[in-house]
């Protein structure tokens, strides 16, 4: 039986790879992992980005209301200077939001998006820095490199008309800017995407080389999507 049993296993074919057709087979996959990996990942991006933007957004309106109802409307918030503007923000509105790690300025969230603020001036003017990815490519931001069409927007709010001047326009609380002076609302979305800036920042558009904040204002404008003319 045994005998009979070895001639079974010798007539039996064993298919097998060679070491060589296994390193080619692995070497294929990679290359096509390569190529296919950096796509798959920016059509994930191009999709999440202004989903956080909006998730971002909706917090920060959300604290701003929370502190309204324990301090009044926040055109009457009167502060000294800058730092004790800071030190109100960093002590009512940043608390509640949902942070799970915090620095002086900078609120991590769980999704891996970050808001960080950038100015709370005492004179009304809130700006943060909105990063839908804080990791180190989005966090070591260059102007230059116009990051701001995809790691970096901002998202700047007049809380208080007192010190605005009238002339700009800004005559509501709340109002948002792509500038200082420049009222969003009041900029046609072509504006928004293809400028010019105005005459103190010609550069204040989304596909200008510092137009985080217009990059932001046009993604909220579509309904919170990239839209096929965007910088991206």
């Amino acid at each position: 039986a045994k005998t009979t049993y070895i001639k079974a296993l010798r007539a039996k074919k064993v298919f097998a790879f060679t070491l060589a057709e296994v390193l080619i087979t692995l070497g294929i996959i990679g290359i096509v992992a390569a190529l296919t990996t950096p796509v798959l990942i920016n059509n994930y991006q191009k999709k999440e980005t202004p989903i956080r933007l909006q998730k971002m957004y909706n917090m920060i309106y959300g604290a701003i209301a929370l502190t309204e109802l324990e301090f009044g409307p926040c055109e009457n918030w009167i502060f000294d200077d800058d730092e004790q503007a800071t030190q109100f923000y960093q002590e009512h509105i940043r608390t509640k939001m949902q942070c799970i790690k915090t620095t002086d300025t900078e609120c991590y969230l769980a999704d891996g998006s970050m808001i960080r603020l950038h100015n709370m001036r005492a004179y009304g003017l809130m700006e943060h820095s909105l990063f839908p990815f804080a990791n180190e490519k989005s966090l070591s931001y260059d102007a230059s490199k116009t990051q701001h069409r995809r790691y970096r927007f901002s998202l700047n709010i007049w809380l208080s008309t007192a010190s605005a001047d009238y002339r700009w326009g800004i005559t509501q609380p709340k109002t948002e800017v792509t500038s200082m002076n420049k009222p969003a609302n009041k900029i046609t979305r072509d504006k928004l995407l293809n400028g010019p800036g105005d005459g103190t920042a010609p550069g204040q558009y989304c596909k200008g080389n510092d137009g985080a904040a217009s990059c932001f204002q046009l993604i909220k404008r579509d309904g919170w999507v990239i839209k096929d003319d965007y910088p991206w």
